[in-house]
């Protein structure tokens, strides 16, 4: 098994910026996400099966912004292009540097639409409100992100609205109202973001 290393896309997110660290993430989804010859593996599920929680809690109508993250990822999940094994997980704290370069690790076996892998991003570093809830750093980082997996923005910031969403309904099901509420904070900042676009 290789040894990706301990020095984290937070860690150099610490060291030289927010901007840098988003740039390092770009370059490395460009790479995970170009085209290869060889077929999937066939025991990948289906992007659409992540995210049973938040159709689920919408049907309860928990909360009308999980609503709406359900009613967005439907369009989305209806819309995929481009399928290709997803990592699932790509955030600050799965991208470390290796002897060879970035390695993304804990890769959780999706297939999907490329613009999914995106999303959690914009959801870290968890500790860093003041970075998660910054419209200014959204927009930067549905500018910078989504030539890496060949979308738009405002597609980028639709999968992290239902992403944001998502990561609610997981903390709803497992009673952590705190949580849930911090998620929704998110996706309620990407949301104002991305009714920019009208």
């Amino acid at each position: 098994m290789e040894d990706a290393g301990a020095y984290s896309l937070l860690d150099h997110l610490g060291e030289h910026g927010d901007a840098s660290a988003t740039a390092v993430a770009a370059g490395a989804l460009a790479t995970m996400h170009a085209p290869i010859a060889r077929p999937a593996p066939p025991d990948l599920l289906p992007l659409a099966d992540g995210f049973v929680s938040l159709f689920a809690q919408a049907r309860a109508a928990a909360d009308p912004l999980i609503v709406e993250g359900a009613e967005v990822a439907s369009a989305l999940l209806a819309d995929q292009r481009d399928l290709r094994p997803l990592h699932g997980d790509f955030h600050h704290e799965n991208l470390l540097l290796s002897d060879r370069g970035w390695l993304a690790i804990d890769g959780k076996g999706l297939i999907g639409d490329p613009g999914y892998d995106v999303a959690n991003l914009f959801y870290n570093p968890l500790h860093r409100d003041d970075l998660r809830l910054d419209p200014d750093r959204i927009r930067a980082m549905a500018a910078a992100l989504a030539p890496a997996v060949g979308r738009e923005p405002e597609t980028v910031l639709r999968w992290a609205f239902a992403h944001a969403c998502l990561s609610a309904s997981w903390h709803l099901e497992d009673g952590n109202l705190e949580n849930a509420a911090r998620s929704l904070r998110v996706a309620h900042a990407v949301r104002s973001v991305l009714r920019e676009y009208g």
